[in-house]
């Protein structure tokens, strides 16, 4: 039985592996000042090098 689970682990683990695209969120962190939002997201793509911002959490 705990072959049977750690083989159906491995196969869920390597399954996921492969759906994973190239893109990547960058979260910047910076000093919170009047004009700053303290945490910045990025979405960064491996392939190209190119990174994108995207909305910054607020509170």
């Amino acid at each position: 039985m705990k072959n049977l689970l750690l083989t159906g682990f491995l196969c869920l683990i390597a399954y996921c592996g492969f759906g994973q695209t190239d893109d990547y969120y960058l979260y910047v962190g910076t000093y919170t000042r009047k004009t700053s939002e303290g945490i910045y997201v990025y979405r960064f793509n491996t392939n190209t090098g190119d990174f994108s911002p995207l909305v910054s959490p607020k509170g």
